[in-house]
């Protein structure tokens, strides 16, 4: 095929339109075998980096998270970035769960009727197998009669194995088989922001096994329950009345605190508050040995707390208070030499003592400043 261009050599018209023959197609064949040849050299090429170079390199992973925040079903990985081992919030559940149960107060009225209601309910946590389960000491105050509710609806009668009203803790324990045990972890080592799953029946069986997620506000925390002082860990997890006694569980399925009270106003929204685990545990293994906590002194009086002093409101007979003839509505103004004017400071300065330390008690009776001097006795279970 020919085609007209513009020719300017030897012609002697050098603006002459002259034919112009198209170069001949080069052979398909030869055109593959360059092509062929090309890509077989740029394989090995990268073969050869990717086995002599790459391995030399320092390199990076990074990690994206592509799950969209507002999805709560990875709450738990997305708090516990980092963490080898963490669990998420249903796994933590499958892992703890059966060991949470139920515990039911019933307490008997007599009289006419002669009957037994239930007083309260709680949660408790099965702590071994051989069916100890620990709780809040309030959660089983004054019972004639506990009943404890596996997850499994199983109920079972419970004996009261120990309390102390001093940290809120009680130990009761059931004869059943095939229980499972929750771990113990190391609440020492919490951070504030680490995952923090809450197990229990808030308002009753009714709503018995409820999960509850959140993290760790703070650790730590000393707050005064009831004349008590706590040293506990705050939680936004919701904690209601009845997970009192529950689970508090980290990230890796470990039993960190029991879950005891929660701030209540209509000014305050996610504060709870549990026991920390490493200080429960050396207290439930006393319960457990000797149904108290040994070593504890104690006075044998209780009091209320006035403007200058502590009213004495009752003395317990044949405690130390008694011996060193303390009475009721005597103003106890200083403690070993201390100005008191609360129950917890007098509680603060006797704990400074042993069982059988004499401790000097000033007080006004009558009018009149006078000093006792107490034989600290030993504490079961006050």
């Amino acid at each position: 095929m020919n085609e007209y261009r513009w020719y300017s050599g030897d012609n002697p018209n050098p603006y002459a339109l002259v034919p112009y023959t198209l170069p001949k197609k080069k052979n398909r064949n030869m055109l593959l075998a360059v092509i062929l040849t090309s890509v077989v050299t740029c394989v090995v090429c990268m073969l050869i980096f990717s086995f002599a170079v790459v391995p030399h390199l320092k390199t990076e992973t990074i990690v994206s998270h592509t799950t969209d925040p507002r999805d709560k079903s990875d709450f738990g990985s997305m708090v516990t970035a980092g963490k080898d081992g963490a669990m998420s919030v249903a796994q933590i559940n499958k892992t703890v769960g059966p060991s949470v149960v139920g515990i039911i107060n019933q307490g008997r009225i007599a009289g006419f009727l002669d009957k037994t209601i239930d007083l309260g309910s709680g949660s408790g946590v099965i702590i071994n197998t051989d069916g100890y389960i620990v709780t809040n000491y309030h959660v089983i105050e004054n019972a004639s009669k506990l009943k404890v509710v596996l997850n499994t609806q199983e109920e079972y009668n419970a004996e009261i194995i120990g309390s102390d009203e001093r940290t809120d803790l009680a130990v009761i324990k059931i004869n059943a088989p095939n229980l499972t045990a929750a771990s113990a972890g190391d609440s020492a080592a919490l951070e504030v922001g680490d995952l923090a799953v809450a197990i229990g029946n808030p308002l009753g069986q009714e709503l018995a096994g409820s999960v509850t997620a959140g993290v760790i506000s703070a650790v730590n925390r000393t707050i005064t329950v009831q004349g008590r002082v706590l040293n506990l860990i705050q939680t936004d997890a919701a904690i209601n009345p009845g997970n009192s006694g529950g689970a508090l569980v980290n990230c890796f399925g470990e039993l960190i605190g029991i879950n005891t009270v929660k701030m209540s106003s209509t000014e305050v929204e996610g504060i709870g508050f549990a026991i920390p685990m490493n200080e429960v545990m050396p207290i439930i293994n006393e319960l457990m040995s000797s149904g108290y906590v040994s070593g504890r002194p104690v006075i044998g009086l209780t009091g209320r707390d006035a403007p200058y002093g502590v009213i004495v409101e009752s003395v317990e007979p044949d405690m130390p208070a008694a011996d060193a003839g303390i009475k009721r509505g005597d103003l106890i103004v200083r403690v070993n030499d201390e100005a008191v004017t609360t129950v917890s400071e007098i509680n603060d300065i006797r704990d400074q003592f042993k069982a059988g330390d004499t401790l000097p008690i000033t007080l006004y009776r009558d009018s009149k400043l006078e000093t006792v001097y107490v034989t600290l006795a030993e504490s079961a279970g006050q």
